[in-house]
């Protein structure tokens, strides 16, 4: 998995799946034209941050420091960012897929988030 590569040691992880009857392509175009804004709980976090609640999709999180570390088309897409996300500015961290392995201001959590297509009756690794 991509993240392997860009975490490779992490404090903790936290999982999620759905079920979606349609074609891994199908899926990955679609995940990329959501908007993320529809979510009850990324209005809340936005409000709470002083951030408009205006439409936003995958392409436009790198507004708020999100980066895309790797994409694998159909399969896997990794984002990351790096901040004090508990103060008011969040203090955001410039992070890339360049140099998002090596970022280590122990100050600084670097949270990432992916994205995982599998086939229906197998088990995500």
């Amino acid at each position: 998995m991509l993240i392997d590569d860009f975490l490779p040691k992490y404090d903790f992880v936290e999982t999620h799946d759905i079920e979606i009857c349609a074609s891994a392509e199908t899926v990955f175009g679609v995940m990329n034209e959501v908007d993320l804004c529809e979510s009850p709980i990324i209005r809340a976090l936005f409000f709470l941050r002083g951030l408009p609640n205006a439409k936003l999709r995958l392409r436009d999180l790198q507004k708020s420091r999100f980066e895309i570390l790797g994409v694998e088309k159909d399969k896997e897409l990794l984002l990351g960012l790096a901040g004090k996300f508990w103060t008011l500015r969040g203090e955001m961290q410039e992070v890339n897929a360049d140099n998002f392995r090596e970022f280590d201001k122990k100050v600084f959590p670097k949270p990432s988030g992916i994205f995982r297509l599998t086939a229906a009756g197998t088990k995500p690794v």
